[in-house]
């Protein structure tokens, strides 16, 4: 008791797992010390660690997109089916839409066109009115998919109406959706 996660963790990853939420819980919390250092591959092996303990805590759709994201990080494959699985887990739409967002833009970054906008439209029709931010960036990355692949156009089924809704906000993402307009509409 008393010691850092890290150090903790560092022991802790050499048992087998039991199912023993401190164990996962140190294992993650060590993992985001990792992170807050500059080392996503050690938070890596601490969170697909964390993930064999088969704990309930913390839960493992949180375990499954801090994962993830920093599997991003790394340009490693295994971001897209760790971001999809916790997607399908996480209870909270907010999160949910979050990771959405996240696992779109790794879709279209790694030229995975289709999948990305298939993806889009299904989080898309998801998501609620209190997640504009998270629409208003789908809808970007949508674009961007349309103007890169012309198997693609016509197949963004999002109105100009909404369009022009998403982009009327003051935020990042609102403003990020009306500069694609505008470059595509040039």
């Amino acid at each position: 008791e008393g010691a850092p996660p890290e150090l903790v963790a560092a022991h802790l990853v050499t048992l087998a797992p039991r199912g023993e939420d401190a164990v996962a819980s140190v294992l993650f919390a060590a993992a985001r010390q990792a992170l807050a250092r500059a080392a996503p591959d050690e938070a890596v092996r601490l969170l697909r660690r964390a993930l064999e303990e088969g704990a309930s805590d913390p839960p493992p759709a949180r375990i499954l997109t801090l994962l993830g994201s920093t599997q991003v990080v790394l340009w490693d494959a295994e971001a897209i089916p760790h971001l999809r699985q916790a997607i399908e887990l996480i209870d909270d739409v907010d999160e949910r839409a979050a990771t959405s967002v996240t696992l779109a833009e790794v879709l279209f970054l790694t030229g995975s066109w289709s999948q990305a906008l298939d993806f889009i439209l299904d989080a898309f029709g998801e998501l609620g009115d209190d997640q504009r931010d998270a629409a208003a960036s789908l809808a970007s990355i949508g674009l961007m998919v349309t103007a890169y692949t012309r198997s693609a156009a016509g197949r963004l089924e999002i109105s100009e109406a909404r369009l022009d809704e998403l982009t009327a906000g003051d935020s990042w993402n609102s403003r990020a959706l009306a500069a694609v307009r505008a470059s595509l509409a040039v």
